[in-house]
Order: structure tokens, then sequence, then C-alpha cells
């Protein structure tokens, strides 16, 4: 059951409002926190933006770089990584041209 707005703020009840945020939706909850009891709750829920032609994602591109610039950074930290403890370790000649031939 709804209650009119006026009455829950004429009583001082504490409320709190939940949010869920997804990618293609937006859930909600109205929660009186005194009396322990949902108010009101709803979901909106909005088409997925797609290209006309193909039907893919609009933001496939953007994924895709994104991606491509994690993986790239990842592949660069492990070889910092393996240089730093091979060259602690002594089994890596610290001397930066011969290190960077051997590891790539």
């Amino acid at each position: 059951m709804i209650e009119p707005t006026s009455n829950i703020i004429n009583n001082q009840h504490k409320l709190v409002l939940g949010l869920d945020l997804g990618t293609t939706s937006i859930g909600w909850a109205l929660i009186d926190e005194q009396n322990f009891r949902i108010i009101n709750a709803g979901v909106r829920i909005f088409p997925e933006p797609l290209e006309p032609k193909t039907k893919a994602p609009l933001n496939q591109k953007r994924r895709e770089a994104r991606s491509s610039r994690r993986q790239r950074r990842r592949r660069k930290y492990r070889y910092q990584k393996l240089k730093s403890i091979l060259t602690e370790n002594k089994l890596l000649p610290i001397d930066e041209e011969t290190s960077f031939k051997i590891l790539h």
C-alpha cells in the first residue's frame, strides 16, 4: 500500500531511498526505517543502445580499446616485475640493453 506523502512527512518518519543502477535499468525502493517496511518500490527499464545496422552495442569499440590498454599495461607490469626479481637474484645482467633483449 502506498502512503500519501503528507502523512509520511507529518509523522517525521526516517526514510531511506535505495537505488540500484544497472546498465539498462534503475531500481529503487523507499523504506520506512522506524517501522521496518517498504513504502514503495519500482524499476525503470530502458533499451540497450545498439548500432542500427549491426545490432552491436554502441560502446563495443570503447570496451575493446579499454581491454587492449589494460592487457598492455598488465603485460608491461609483469615484465617489470620479472626483471626486478631476476635482477635482485643476480640472474639478469644489470645492463639495460642486454636485459631488454633477454626479456623481449
